[in-house]
């Protein structure tokens, strides 16, 4: 009978410790709302204790989508939810307060002070939502994201984000140098919406689009001329379309220029609120950065 304290004892501590640590139990189930957030995550978090699974897959719009109903049965059975938030999500804002109150819920943009973000209506408090194209702000943000998940699972080994990180990081350097290439003249990127001003503040170049920072904003005949006088009084020698946006308007533009007598090219595509395919270098974060760099200083070099 002396020895039953302790052996009841050892049980209780065994029976904790599984409690705490999901690799004795059962994976940690992390849905990400976009595959950017996604992707990320996956390269931080040990696949041995964490699934990370991304709601909206290639080349889907994060600003027009609508959870269906699988998508609501899918959030309900996640251990942890993490949104990009500044409304990119749009119309799921509202889904994501309501699981907050049963699921641990986390917005990347939540750590970062609302000064870093690029104001785009002072009277809405409206902010540009794509700031995953300032690679230093975007490694802050998943960096203290990852952070609160390990409040919510102390007991787990976080030592892949580290790693993941310094490529963030190098990734950063080889952009800047790689984009230094390009003539001061010819500095400037025109795209199907306004995705890339986080970019081209990081590197220097000047960004024009037809739409605004959500592809749910109109655009009228006032917007495609106005654009194309740009194009043709700077000679701008190429623009770009996106995966995740319909060609169309940006056609539209270059047939516009070049009845203008100015032949203005398709740079080619860009990545912007999406990755590519999985199986594809651009279906990573890190590969669809390195994807629109070269494109773009392709494009924009004329080469």
């Amino acid at each position: 009978m002396r020895f039953q304290f302790p052996i009841i004892l050892l049980l209780v501590i065994l029976l904790f410790a599984c409690k705490q640590n999901p690799s004795n139990d059962k994976k940690v189930k992390v849905i990400a709302t976009t595959n950017i957030i996604g992707n990320c995550l996956e390269n931080m978090l040990d696949s041995h204790q964490f699934s990370v699974q991304s709601l909206m897959g290639p080349g889907i719009d994060p600003h027009k989508y609508k959870a269906s109903h699988s998508d609501i049965k899918l959030l309900n059975s996640a251990d942890v939810i993490v949104y990009n938030g500044l409304h990119l999500e749009g119309k799921m804002s509202q889904i994501l307060e309501k699981l907050s109150k049963t699921r641990q819920v986390v917005a990347v943009s939540e750590a970062i002070d609302k000064k870093e973000f690029i104001l785009v209506d002072s009277q809405a408090w409206l902010y540009d939502p794509h700031f995953w194209f300032n690679l230093g702000l975007w490694r802050t943000a998943l960096d203290k994201t990852v952070k609160q998940i390990q409040k919510w699972y102390p007991n787990i080994d976080f030592e892949k984000a580290n790693k993941y990180l310094a490529k963030i990081d190098s990734t950063n350097m080889w952009a800047k140098s790689q984009l230094l290439d390009i003539p001061e003249d010819a500095r400037v990127l025109i795209t199907s919406h306004d995705a890339f001003h986080y970019f081209g503040n990081s590197y220097n170049i000047q960004v024009k689009a037809l739409q605004g920072i959500s592809t749910v904003s109109e655009f009228g005949l006032k917007d495609i001329v106005e654009l194309i006088d740009f194009i043709v009084g700077n000679q701008i020698p190429s623009i770009f379309i996106e995966n995740s946006i319909n060609p169309k308007s940006i056609n539209s533009v270059i047939q516009g220029a070049r009845k203008k007598g100015h032949e203005v090219a398709l740079g080619g595509e860009l990545f912007s609120d999406a990755l590519g395919d999985a199986q594809n270098p651009e279906g990573t974060y890190v590969g669809m950065i390195k994807y629109n760099v070269r494109t773009i200083k392709k494009g924009l070099n004329h080469d």
